[in-house]
């Protein structure tokens, strides 16, 4: 039986770009949905994943936790340039 871990909360979200289909669009970058192999995770000699080290960004509770220049309009998006300011 799972065991329910109080520390994770019950929502993450992730900034995404979206696909043709209105959908996350899958790749290897930032915006996409998916990891970049030495970048966000860190892969074994044996081509496994190295667990616990690194994985997808995610902000918990609210898109507001989100970095500015990855929120969505509504929650305040600021451009990268506006962030860095």
């Amino acid at each position: 039986m799972a065991r329910e871990n109080p520390s994770v909360t019950d929502r993450l979200y992730r900034s995404m770009s979206e696909g043709r289909d209105r959908r996350p669009q899958v790749g290897r970058s930032p915006r996409a949905l998916g990891v970049r192999p030495g970048i966000d995770i860190l892969v074994g000699a044996d081509s496994t994943v190295v667990g616990g080290e690194g994985g997808m960004s995610v902000a918990p509770d609210s898109p507001a936790n989100l970095p500015p220049h990855r929120r969505p309009p509504e929650h305040g998006a600021v451009t990268a340039r506006e962030a860095r300011a």
